[in-house]
């Protein structure tokens, strides 16, 4: 599997004059002529509304299936809190488009609102029993970079921490009303590196957290981004809780080129339907504010990281795809830092060359003894029923030995597919 976008040999700039709009008329919004494809076009038409453009409703988007796939696509991409920051954005959209999107939003901010009372207990509470958490992620960004942070949407809040406080951490989760998810261990069974515990509050809104113990949730990958790295320079998250800290702006960057080339080969799930591909606006987005609030020394430091750890390849293909959505500015000195740095390693080789059979013999190397390797492959061949029927969830009908037997066959197809010359 190659990148998206070429490696990138001259400084990433965006300019948006001359542009066209969605029905052919010169306007200021970067948006395609008519002929692409619907799919396309929706995205192009976020992008747009999100950079500020408010682009009218194209003329020839009157029908109703398109319009639910509009605000199915504004879903997926997590950018109905968005949306409604700009009362001009919605103005002219339909009414079964806008509502939807308005309705979406304002459920994000309820959630939002008990989210961030039952995180901050919990971040408080750890403090108190002298764990150390780093917030990762959706939340972290939401309160250091989004505005509002209800319009950053998310599912979840990922913490890490150091293996050695895991137990600690479930007395803390367990003493506060969470749960841990019966999801089992997933496929890389008693090895896995994360794990989820739910919390329901008293209104009936569901929290979850992920809960790592490597911030990269894959062995092959351990020590890309290790804890002491996020804690070098953290900075606090004052407007959540003054016990939460999360990685600094530079980090957080290459963590998010990271996230969103863990999805390349990787399934995202949104409404328990998976979703290849890291072109999720919310992600673009995220760069592309975190982008605007990098010093020079911050850039200098992204750059130099990026090149050390060897995944300056994959921060140049993230930061394209947000400067085509965004028009997000790098300076020239980093791309041609990341331009010069060494373009193949393990981390891009595993994130964005990879399928899920590449990914788990480069896990499978990383394990060490036999035995530990053997517990690896049973649990790829044969993962938990939970994990199973989450995976497959769009064949629930379909008996549980059946998807076994099928998901044996598949790996034992590609195994044969991949030993071919």
């Amino acid at each position: 599997m190659q990148a998206r976008f070429p490696l990138l040999a001259a400084p990433i700039k965006c300019k948006h004059a001359g542009r066209i709009d969605l029905d052919g008329r010169r306007s200021d919004s970067r948006i395609p002529m008519t002929g692409q494809d619907p799919d396309t076009r929706m995205e192009q038409f976020l992008a747009a509304a999100l950079r500020g453009d408010a682009p009218s409703w194209p003329s020839d988007w009157q029908d109703k299936e398109l319009e639910e796939a509009l605000v199915a696509k504004a879903f997926y991409h997590g950018v109905a809190g968005m949306l409604v920051e700009d009362p001009q954005v919605l103005a002219n959209w339909p009414p079964a488009v806008a509502l939807p999107i308005r309705e979406q939003a304002l459920a994000q901010a309820m959630w939002e609102l008990r989210h961030r009372i039952v995180l901050a207990g919990l971040l408080e509470t750890l403090d108190r029993e002298e764990i150390v958490a780093v917030v990762l992620k959706g939340t972290a960004l939401a309160y250091d970079i989004y505005n509002n942070p209800a319009s950053r949407a998310r599912a979840d809040t990922d913490l890490l921490i150091g293996r050695g406080d895991l137990e600690g951490t479930r007395d803390v989760l367990r003493k506060l009303g969470f749960s841990r998810a019966t999801l089992g261990a997933g496929a890389f069974g008693d090895m896995h590196l994360q794990e989820v515990w739910q919390h329901e509050a008293g209104d009936g809104t569901m929290h979850d957290i992920d809960l790592h113990w490597q911030a990269i949730n894959a062995p092959a990958l351990e020590g890309l981004l290790s804890l002491s790295d996020c804690l070098e320079d953290s900075i606090g998250l004052t407007a959540l809780s003054a016990s939460a800290i999360t990685m600094d702006r530079a980090k957080a960057l290459l963590f998010a080129c990271l996230h969103r080339a863990g999805h390349v080969a990787t399934p995202y799930y949104s409404q328990g339907i998976a979703h290849y591909g890291g072109d999720r606006l919310i992600w673009l987005k995220d760069m592309d504010l975190l982008a605007r609030k990098l010093s020079q020394v911050e850039w200098k430091t992204f750059g130099r990281l990026a090149a050390e750890r060897g995944v300056a390849r994959l921060c140049l293909d993230g930061l394209a795809l947000a400067c085509e959505r965004f028009g997000t500015q790098v300076p020239p000195h980093v791309t041609e830092c990341l331009a010069a740095a060494p373009q193949a390693s393990l981390a891009t080789a595993y994130l964005l060359d990879s399928n899920q059979l590449d990914q788990a013999w480069q896990n499978f190397k990383s394990i060490s003894g036999l035995k530990q390797k053997s517990r690896f492959v049973l649990a790829q061949a044969l993962p938990s029923r939970e994990y199973m029927r989450a995976k497959y969830s769009g064949i629930q009908a379909v008996p549980l030995l059946a998807l076994y037997i099928w998901r044996i066959a598949q790996m034992l197809s590609r195994l044969a597919r991949l030993s071919k010359p």
